[in-house]
C-alpha cells in the first residue's frame, strides 16, 4: 500500500508482519502486537555478495508517515555510502560466539543445548530483525518460565544477549536496540543444597556405602575442594603439584584457572583416588577414570547418596562463612571472579601465600569434624 497516517492508522495490531510502501522501495511498517514501527529495509547483491540496509525511523503515531517518509528518502540516497551491513543470522552469530575462546568449554558446551533446545527456531532469523522484535522475544522469555521455569528463561535470554553483543563487534551495523530489550528478568532464588551441619554424619556414612572406591574420593573432595562436579571430574594428574601442593582446575567456567590449596584432607581423598587407579592399570589421565565416552566421570548420583554434586560446594562455603573467613578468601578457594579493582591487587599474593591455605585448612578441618560426630 501506499504508506500513509490514514492508512497506518487503519492496520491492526497482531502477528508481526511487514507492509511495504507502493511508491519508495525500501520503505515499510512493521505491524506487532503492540507498537507501528516505520523502518527502511532494502537488500541488494553487488560483487555476488548479500547486503541488508535497516534502520528504524520511528513508531507511529509518534513519528508521522510524511517525516519517516522523507528520513527514509535520506537514507536510501546514502545507500552507497557505509550504512549497508552484511545480513547476519541468529546461528551464524551464536557459532561466531561460541568459537571465539570468550567462554569456557564446558559453559558452551551447555549453550550449545541451551540454543538447540530454546533458540534453534529462530536460528536463520536475522538479527536485526530480532531486534526489531522485542514483543517476541519477551513472549519467547514468558513461555520458558512458564514451561521450564525461571532460570532457564533468563539463561536463555542472557545467552541470546551474549551473541547479540558479539555478533556487533565485528558486524557494526547491526542496531544498537537489544532483541531482549522488552525482557522482564525473572527473580532467582539461589537452590539451598548445603548439607546441614547435623546431617553430615549421615552423609559421611551414605559415601562409604557406595561401592567404588573412586566415586566415594569425588563425593569428599566435591566437598572438601568446593569446586564445580563438573570441573573437578575433567580434572587430571598433571593438575596436581605435589611439591606445590595445589590442584589446579584448568578453564573453569569463569574461563581462568583456579589454583585450590591443598589441605592435609584433600592429599589423603586424591591418594585413596591414585590408589583406586589399580582398577583402571593406572593408565587413565584422569583422577576420576570411569568407562564413559569421555573417559572421566560424567555424572555423580549415586543411589541412596542424599547430597552430591553442587551440594559440595554449597556446604564448603556455608562452613567458610559459619568459621568466618574473609570473603575474598571464600570467592578466590571457590575460583569466583574478585569484585573490583583493589581485590584484584591482592589475590596472587594470597594465593603464593599461607593465607588462602590457612582458610583451606580450617574448612577441612570442619568437615572431618562434622563427619565424625554422632
Amino acid at each position: 500500500m501506499i504508506i500513509t497516517d490514514r492508512a497506518v492508522a487503519r492496520l491492526a495490531h497482531g502477528p508481526t508482519r511487514t507492509v511495504r510502501d507502493d511508491k519508495l522501495k525500501g520503505f515499510v511498517i512493521r505491524v506487532g502486537k503492540n507498537r507501528k514501527t516505520f523502518r527502511v529495509e532494502l537488500e541488494r547483491r553487488a560483487n555476488g555478495k548479500r547486503t541488508f540496509v535497516s534502520k528504524k525511523l520511528g513508531e507511529h503515531p509518534y513519528v508521522g508517515a510524511d517525516d519517516a517518509r522523507r528520513a527514509a528518502i535520506g537514507i536510501i540516497g546514502k545507500h552507497s555510502s557505509g550504512i549497508v551491513a552484511p545480513r547476519v543470522t541468529l546461528r551464524q552469530a551464536f557459532d561466531e560466539w561460541r568459537t571465539s575462546g570468550k567462554a569456557a568449554p564446558a559453559w558452551v558446551k551447555d549453550c550449545e543445548v541451551r540454543f538447540a533446545r530454546c533458540l534453534a527456531h529462530w536460528a536463520n532469523e536475522d538479527l536485526t530483525s530480532l531486534s526489531d522484535r522485542p514483543d517476541q522475544v519477551r513472549d519467547l522469555h514468558r513461555d520458558l518460565t512458564e514451561r521450564r521455569g525461571p532460570s532457564e528463561g533468563n539463561h536463555t535470554m542472557r545467552l541470546l544477549k551474549a551473541i547479540y553483543n558479539h555478533a556487533r563487534e565485528s558486524h557494526r551495523g547491526l542496531p544498537a536496540d537489544l532483541p531482549t530489550s522488552g525482557v522482564s528478568w525473572n527473580k532467582e532464588r539461589r537452590a539451598d543444597k548445603a548439607i546441614p551441619f547435623e546431617q553430615f554424619p549421615v552423609w559421611a556414612a551414605q559415601v562409604a556405602a557406595i561401592s567404588n572406591p573412586i566415586r566415594r574420593a569425588f563425593h569428599r573432595l566435591c566437598v572438601f575442594t568446593g569446586c564445580r562436579p563438573g570441573e573437578l571430574a575433567r580434572a587430571r594428574w598433571d593438575d596436581v603439584d605435589c611439591k606445590k601442593r595445589t590442584l589446579t582446575i584448568p578453564k573453569s567456567k569463569m574461563g581462568k584457572n583456579i589454583v585450590i590449596p591443598m589441605s592435609s584432607a584433600i592429599a589423603q581423598e586424591l591418594k585413596r583416588a591414585r590408589d583406586a587407579h589399580k582398577i583402571f592399570d593406572g593408565r587413565s589421565p584422569w583422577l576420576f577414570p570411569s568407562t564413559s565416552a569421555t573417559g572421566h566421570l560424567e555424572h555423580w548420583y549415586d543411589p541412596g547418596l542424599q547430597w552430591s554434586g553442587n551440594a559440595g560446594r554449597h556446604s564448603h562455603r556455608t562452613i567458610s562463612a559459619d568459621l568466618g573467613i574473609d570473603p575474598l578468601s571464600s570467592r578466590l578457594l571457590l575460583g569466583h571472579s574478585t569484585r573490583d579493582v583493589s581485590e584484584g591487587y591482592v589475590t596472587t599474593a594470597l594465593l603464593t601465600g599461607s593465607s588462602l591455605r590457612g582458610a583451606q585448612r580450617r574448612i577441612s578441618r570442619r568437615i572431618v569434624e562434622l563427619m565424625a560426630v554422632r
